[in-house]
């Protein structure tokens, strides 16, 4: 049985995600949604407001949005409109620091077994994703960093698909220019699809552009950006690094070494 004192509440549970969220090492405001917020901490959008609320009345989350043409701090009369109407900017507060240390501490003491936080936990079967992201991503996600999960495992699918396209073809490219290289429709390097037919070309098509887009849209703001994720979103881009690894096993692509 879980030891009261280190149980966390359901509501503590979404200010914990919150305050990770907020957290920054150089004290900066994050721009956030409502709705952003609310897929990242996976809880519907009246919880998220709530903790928002409660977070801000204890001090310990500072809320601002720009607004004609100057910052406005949060106050309570504004809600919810305050939320709703536009982004908003979020971050801890030097209070707010111990008692997200607090909940931290409560998390790391609680079984894996019952603990909401924990990703292993988190409606993930790690066997259902590809091995090699599971291999690069599971221990960052489980150590809160999901963005760095995420950007590892987009790397190593450039990274795979690098070498073998410089094998085949002597090019170096990266990136977006490797994924339209590699799976261009009229001369592909990896084929996907059957050529001869037109569904087939259309899958060629389509995975060009998929895998072009997930270096352009997830894999660079990531690495350039420095950008924080909440850990439902990082798993929605592993599984989608996890379709992209297992293509290119079809696609007879070698693992990269």
């Amino acid at each position: 049985m879980t030891d009261r004192r280190t149980a966390l509440l359901p509501s503590q549970a979404i200010e914990y995600h919150l305050l990770q969220l907020a957290l920054r090492d150089d004290g900066a405001w994050r721009p956030v949604q409502i709705g952003q917020l609310a897929t990242e901490v996976d809880a519907g959008l009246p919880a998220v407001l709530a903790a928002l609320q409660r977070l801000h009345k204890a001090g310990h989350v500072e809320l601002r949005k720009w607004s004609d043409g100057r910052f406005i701090a949060y106050n309570a009369r504004q809600a919810p409109d305050f939320f709703y109407t536009a982004n908003f900017e979020i971050r801890i507060t030097p209070d707010g620091r111990p008692y997200a240390e607090e909940l931290h501490a409560k998390v790391r003491a609680m079984p894996t077994t019952t603990s909401p936080i924990r990703t292993e936990n988190h409606a993930m079967d790690w066997t259902l994703l590809h091995p090699a992201i599971t291999q690069i991503a599971r221990k960052r996600l489980i150590d809160g960093h999901h963005a760095d999960a995420v950007e590892a495992s987009l790397k190593e699918v450039n990274q795979r698909l690098k070498v073998f396209v410089h094998a085949q073809s002597g090019e170096e490219l990266d990136g977006a220019d490797l994924m339209y290289r590699a799976f261009a429709p009229k001369k592909p390097i990896v084929v996907l699809g059957d050529l001869a037919t037109e569904s087939g070309r259309s899958i060629q098509q389509g995975y060009m552009q998929l895998f072009a887009g997930a270096m352009i849209g997830i894999r660079n703001p990531k690495a350039h950006a420095n950008l924080i994720i909440g850990e439902v979103r990082a798993l929605h881009f592993l599984v989608l690094a996890s379709l992209l690894m297992t293509k290119l096993d079809e696609g007879g692509v070698p693992p990269a070494t």
